[in-house]
């Protein structure tokens, strides 16, 4: 991909994968085999031709099924690995991932339509609604913007609202839709920390550290190791948000309009970011001797323990290796806050971050749990009360921001 920032104008296409659950689509042989056999760990070939079939019947398009995906690009129906048929209702049979190429955004557009469409036709309205049974199922969504269009990770994690776009569409501390700032925070803080560094840590710094470690892999939502395939996936969607009311441009213009900023917008957002980080990393400097963690008396791998604010409970540990830390109950269906493959050396930090995710639902009026530890609340209380004192860190003057150098571009925002 060209490194080549702005050089043109982005041309901005779309491809997305969609998982869905189905149930017999209205054939016999499959009525009989779910009838004698229940649902499938894996649907068949023979189920993904059937369903590849009747979408190009509906929408005059090509679906193809096989073994094993084609390498060119094409509308393809695949069996979807990750969906665990055991407590599917009795009329599931299978869970599929349909595939499109990428396209134009008006025509992107018009596919998810017709796939809407087809579904309704076909299967009614079970995958339009969230439920237990589709809390997993997702909405991968891929853009790229041309080969001359490089998107940048800065321009992302600056000028983006990832947690209001995960809380828009269901998927909040999803184990697979991670904030991108946890891939880059934790380096970030050690330099924010080193008493002989902040003196020379400047914007640029900032944004170098960003760039190098940008979230990759599939615990991101935004997920920058396609950016070598020529695009970046986007994980930060549920099925049922692709199967809403609300059109494709719209879910995925508050993405879009930040990576169409200027150098000059990107480098103030830049500046901004970093200005949260240091007032994070001087809450985190108050109170890091008081967090502490220790694991449970077991034999058992991964080993299990407690995370602790002056010996008051805030939240869970799993170590394997790396680790895993949540502030947490165990009340399904209620908000906490995760942050997962880190060394077990930056426990603390990760702590910081997730009090930052906190803080930041908390002046947007979201109602969260942050632990039973009365002290870490207060904390999170006082961080909040500090981002929320700088207006500049706000989610309306960010959007502000990118609104007028979009208009000094004369672009449609």
């Amino acid at each position: 991909m060209s490194k080549l920032l702005g050089s043109k104008v982005p041309e901005w296409r779309v491809g997305f994968e969609i998982e869905i659950i189905l149930g017999d689509l209205g054939d016999e042989r499959l009525e009989r085999e779910l009838a004698t056999c229940g649902p499938m760990d894996k649907a068949s070939i023979q189920f993904c031709r059937t369903l590849a079939r009747r979408l190009s019947e509906t929408t005059g398009r090509r679906w193809m099924a096989g073994a094993e995906v084609a390498k060119r690009p094409g509308f393809y129906v695949v069996p979807e690995y990750d969906l665990d048929p055991l407590r599917w209702p009795d009329d599931r049979l299978a869970g599929v991932e349909l595939l499109t190429p990428p396209l134009p955004i008006y025509e992107a557009e018009l596919v998810k339509n017709e796939i809407i469409e087809a579904i309704e036709d076909l299967d009614g309205y079970f995958n339009f609604v969230q439920s237990e049974y589709m809390q997993n199922c997702a909405w991968h969504i891929n853009i790229d913007a041309g080969p001359h269009f490089e998107i940048s990770p800065i321009k992302f994690s600056s000028g983006v609202d990832e947690i209001g776009i995960l809380i828009d569409n269901g998927r909040l501390f999803n184990q697979y839709a991670g904030i991108q700032r946890h891939s880059f925070g934790i380096p970030l803080l050690h330099l924010l920390m080193d008493g002989r560094v902040p003196s020379v840590l400047n914007r640029a710094m900032a944004e170098r550290i960003i760039h190098h470690f940008s979230g990759r892999g599939k615990q991101y939502a935004a997920n920058f190791s396609k950016i070598e395939r020529g695009y970046l996936e986007l994980r930060h969607f549920s099925t049922s948000s692709f199967f809403s009311d609300v059109s494709l441009l719209d879910r995925i213009n508050p993405i879009i309009n930040p990576l169409n900023m200027s150098v000059y917008c990107e480098r103030d957002l830049a500046g901004i970011l970093l200005e949260k980080f240091k007032i994070l990393s001087t809450w985190l400097y108050d109170i890091e001797s008081e967090i502490r963690f220790q694991f449970d008396k077991s034999k058992y791998i991964p080993a299990m323990g407690s995370v602790f604010m002056s010996d008051e409970p805030i939240g869970y540990i799993r170590f394997d290796g790396l680790s895993t830390v949540d502030i947490a109950t165990r009340k399904p269906f209620e908000i906490s806050a995760s942050i997962k493959l880190i060394q077990i050396s930056d426990v603390q930090k990760a702590v910081a971050l997730m009090a930052l995710d906190l803080a930041e639902l908390k002046n947007m009026g979201v109602r969260v749990k942050s632990g039973h530890s009365k002290k870490f609340q207060r904390a999170i209380s006082q961080l909040a009360s500090q981002l929320k004192s700088n207006a500049s860190l706000s989610r309306a003057s960010v959007e502000h921001m990118i609104l007028q150098d979009m208009l000094s571009m004369g672009k449609d925002p």
